[in-house]
Parts: structure tokens; C-alpha cells; sequence
């Protein structure tokens, strides 16, 4: 335990403090480079808006324009309903189909399962119908009908409750007034931005993206797979969101849990292509001019379920989500899970009581607004350009802060000297941020853009000082845990070896040089 000590005390008695070497660090610059570091070591995200967007969501809600955000609308409903299709249409053909339909419309190339039996039919002569021209093999598939009505009837159910829930939540937010909308999105805030994917993407090929073992192990141990529920069901079923985050608590980490996982989907996914693929026999089978529409609607459907395996929309959310709520280590907690929902719900609910409000179709811009709502919007909502422009015009302020902070005079000076280095500082600062708050103040009250911009720079250099405090407040954490540690040490060495005529109250005081200087810190701050 002594060792670290006194390596700690011999770093600091030859000077090798951190603040040391990002002092020599900046010396060795040139201007260029300190003016980029200036640039790149801005707030971060950059320009971050006040109370995260939600002091005026309407631009970014409709990022891109009003009547870009409708037609795009409609193309996730007619995603819904081809994704609604393409569940259905394989049920009717399983269990209500007759089985010599698609003989009659596919000219003689066709494939059925029957029994067991899975019978491919070529039409070998093209342009002739007569069925000696017709060469048929069969194919031994005991389970294959099995695996077919698994995958359709599980696929159809998911599919249909989601988009039969998203039209009757749609049908009940377009009736209800502003203040009633207001309500339902702090109660419900994904239940429009969630079930319409869920309805115009699902399917159990998404399980092949278990495949990727990286990925996978993202997906369990970031917690993004038990986000996605607790978005889900804080909307839909609240009541199953406590039994879900008690799950993830007592699961979240255990290999062989997540392995089992893996496994069950990517069985669900690899069984999934192989009954579509056989259900698929036309595309390979029947000439494209014999195709009806059926045929159109099926193919279709397949490649947006093909596109939808890897949901990049969604990633690209939960991405910004964890960088926001999740922390510094980058995992979901259940309560950090559960901040999401609340925050969404507030904004969306300010945002259906504000300008939208005053459209001609305020329910139907607003669901169109939550039908396309993505991470650029997300993105869009939390950035102000006010404040990157309030951030450019104090640059130079932050050079020259980030010159006096770092100047080289500061090496190898006792720390107790530094930190009264960076108060004088701070003092110095906080006179001339006096100054120019009199000066907005006495010249504010007509209003317009020169007294925003005017105020958005008084609020910028304000953060300046703030940087000045928060770099004292790290001083001090080094006299902590690379000076103070040796000298607290000796300290306690020197009392153990004490007589008993010493007061206990010198020992614990004695070698804690910077208490006061720290209490005249609080005082200032």
C-alpha cells in the first residue's frame, strides 16, 4: 500500500502531473493546431439545445417540410399494408387454397406440397401448354408443411395485432382534440412511431441477424433488444414493463442465457427463409409474363421483408437514445430505460399542443410528423444553429481562456498556487461577465435578432466560466489522488508514531494543506 504512495509522491515532486502534461501538451502546438483544439473540444453534442428541443419542436418535428412529411407517411402505410399482405396471403394459401390452383395458373410450372411430398413441375418447351411437356420431380419433405404453417401463422399474428392496434390507436388520436392528444402521448408517446414498423417490417427472418456474433452480443449486453420492449409495452401494456426490467436484471450477463437466445432466433430466422424460399417456387419457376397479381404482391412483400432483417432506423435511434440517457458506460439500466419513454412523452405532447396545433388538419400532420420521426429528427431537435453561431462568435474568447489556463508557467508549480492561479482567473472573469450582463440588460427591450445573438453570447461565455470552475474542480482531484495520498499518508505515519500527548484533532487536520483554499473555492462558487 506504501508503494503507490510514494510513486505518486515522486510523479508529483518531479513534476509529472496530469495538468503538467497538457500543459506541455498545448505549448508544443502551433496556432493552428490550438485553434483546432479550441474548435473540437467544444460542447459536446455541439450546440446543444436548451431543454432538449423542447422549447420549439415544430421545424424539427417536420424536418424536411410539412407536405414531404405526409407523402412519406404514406409510404410506411403502404409498407403496412404490403407487409399485412404478405402475412396473409400465405395463410389462404395453406389452409384455403385448393391444391391444384397454381397448376391452372402457372401454365404447367408449379410447385406443391402434399403429404409430405414436394412435387417441382418445369414446363420444358416454352410457349406450349400441353402437359407432355411438363417434367415433374419429387422431393421428400416430411416436416416441410409443418414448418411452413409455423412460420405463417406466426408471422400473420404478430403482423395483423400490430397494424389492426396502429390503425385503432391512429383512428382514436385523428377524433381527439389537442389537449386530449396531449394526454394520449404522455400515456402512449411510441405506440405511432413504434407499432407501424413493427407492422411494416416484421418478420422471423430478422432473427438471422443473430448470425453476426458481434453484433448479437451488442444487442444483449448494451440492452438495446430490452429497450425496444420497454418502448413497446410503456405504450401498449405499462404493467409488463417492471416484470420485463426484472428479467433483464437477473439475466443481464449471463452467457449461457444469451447463447440460448442466439440460437432460438437464428433457428427462427434460417427456418423462416427456407419455408418462404419453397413458398417462393414461382420466382425461379414460372416465367415473369405469367406472374398475376398475387404473385406481384408476394414478391414484393419478400424483398421488404429482406430489407427490414437489419433495422438500421432503429439502431441509429437507440445509438443517440444511449448517448443521451445510458450513461457513461454506454449499458441500459431499467431506470435509465425508463427516462426514455418520459422524455419522449413530454415532448410529443408539447409538441401536439403547439403550432400544430393551429393547421387546418392539425391530428393529420401530427401523425404523419410521428409516422417518419428517426434519429435525423432526434438529431435535429437536440442541435440549435442559434447557439453554433453563439459558439463561433466567442471562439476567440476560448483561445485566449484556454491560453491563460494552459500557459506554461503553471509547470511544476505547487498545486496550492495553481488552484489560486485559476481563482484569480475565474475572478478576472466573472468581472467581465458582470460587465456585459449590465450592458445586455440596459440595451434589451426592443427585442430582435441583435438582443438574441446578444444574449446567446452572454450565455456562451457564461459556460466559459463554468469550464474555468470545472478545470479547478479537477485540480483539486489531482492534489487528491497524487499529492494529498503521499502527504496523507506521511501524515498518518507521523500520528501512529506519535505520543499519546498529541491531540487527535492536529493529526487529522495537520497534513490537509488544501481545505481552506478549498472552502474559499465553494465560497466563490
Amino acid at each position: 500500500a506504501a508503494q503507490p504512495m510514494r510513486a505518486a509522491a515522486s510523479q508529483r515532486e518531479a513534476g509529472e502531473h496530469p495538468h503538467d502534461r497538457l500543459v506541455e501538451f498545448w505549448s508544443g502546438l502551433s496556432a493552428r493546431h490550438k485553434r483546432g483544439m479550441c474548435r473540437v473540444t467544444e460542447d459536446l453534442p455541439l450546440s446543444v439545445r436548451e431543454l432538449a428541443g423542447m422549447m420549439s419542436p415544430y421545424k424539427s418535428m417536420f424536418y424536411g417540410g410539412e407536405y414531404r412529411n405526409l407523402a412519406f407517411g404514406v409510404l410506411v402505410l403502404a409498407r403496412v399494408l404490403l407487409n399485412v399482405l404478405a402475412a396473409v396471403l400465405p395463410m389462404y394459401h395453406l389452409y384455403w387454397e385448393g391444391e391444384d390452383s397454381l397448376q391452372s395458373k402457372h401454365t404447367h410450372s408449379y410447385a406443391k406440397l402434399v403429404n409430405g411430398t414436394l412435387t417441382v413441375c418445369y414446363n420444358m418447351t416454352a410457349g406450349l401448354d400441353s402437359e407432355r411437356d411438363v417434367q415433374c420431380v419429387d422431393h421428400e419433405r416430411p416436416h416441410a408443411l409443418q414448418i411452413q404453417r409455423w412460420i405463417a401463422c406466426t408471422e400473420a399474428l404478430v403482423i395483423c395485432s400490430a397494424a389492426s392496434a396502429f390503425f385503432f390507436f391512429a383512428l382514436v388520436f385523428l377524433l381527439k382534440g389537442s389537449t386530449a392528444r396531449a394526454r394520449f402521448m404522455l400515456r402512449m408517446p411510441f405506440v405511432l412511431v413504434l407499432l407501424p414498423n413493427v407492422a411494416g417490417s416484421f418478420s422471423l427472418l430478422q432473427g438471422l441477424i443473430f448470425v453476426n456474433p458481434p453484433l448479437a452480443l451488442r444487442l444483449f449486453r448494451r440492452g438495446d433488444f430490452v429497450l425496444y420492449g420497454t418502448l413497446l409495452s410503456s405504450s401498449v401494456c405499462p404493467k409488463s414493463v417492471s416484470c420485463l426490467h426484472k428479467v433483464y436484471s437477473r439475466s443481464h450477463g449471463m452467457m449461457i442465457v444469451e447463447i440460448l437466445l442466439s440460437l432460438f432466433f437464428i433457428t427462427a430466422g434460417l427456418s423462416a427463409l427456407r419455408a418462404k424460399f419453397m413458398f417462393m417456387h414461382f420466382v425461379s419457376t414460372v416465367s415473369l409474363s405469367h406472374w398475376d397479381l398475387r404473385s406481384i404482391v408476394l414478391f414484393l412483400g419478400f424483398v421488404n421483408q429482406i430489407s427490414s432483417i437489419f433495422d438500421h432506423d432503429y439502431f441509429e435511434f437507440s445509438r443517440l437514445l444511449i448517448f443521451k440517457f445510458g450513461g457513461k458506460d454506454g449499458v441500459w439500466s431499467a431506470q435509465e430505460m425508463q427516462t426514455v419513454p418520459e422524455y419522449f412523452g413530454l415532448l410529443f405532447s408539447r409538441f401536439v399542443t403547439g403550432r400544430v396545433s393551429k393547421q387546418r388538419f392539425p391530428g393529420v400532420f401530427a401523425l404523419a410528423s410521428l409516422l417518419t420521426f428517426n434519429s435525423c429528427k432526434f438529431q435535429h431537435l437536440l442541435l440549435s444553429d442559434k447557439r453554433q453561431v453563439a459558439i463561433e462568435s466567442v471562439r476567440k474568447d476560448r483561445h485566449k481562456l484556454m491560453e491563460n489556463i494552459f500557459r506554461s508557467s503553471l509547470l511544476r508549480m505547487p498545486m496550492g498556487d495553481r488552484v489560486k492561479a485559476m481563482q484569480d482567473c475565474m475572478r478576472d472573469w466573472q468581472g467581465q461577465l458582470e460587465v456585459e450582463t449590465a450592458r445586455c440588460c440596459s440595451g434589451s427591450g426592443k427585442g430582435g435578432t441583435k438582443d438574441e445573438l446578444a444574449f446567446m453570447r452572454l450565455a456562451e461565455r457564461t459556460r466559459l466560466l463554468a469550464l474555468i470552475q470545472s478545470h479547478i474542480a479537477e485540480l483539486y482531484a489531482e492534489a487528491e489522488d497524487e499529492g494529498d495520498i503521499g502527504d496523507r499518508g506521511n501524515a498518518d505515519s507521523d500520528c501512529n508514531n506519535s505520543d499519546t500527548s498529541g491531540s487527535p484533532l492536529s493529526c487529522s487536520t495537520r497534513y490537509s494543506p488544501t481545505n481552506e483554499s478549498f472552502d474559499r473555492f465553494l465560497s466563490v462558487v
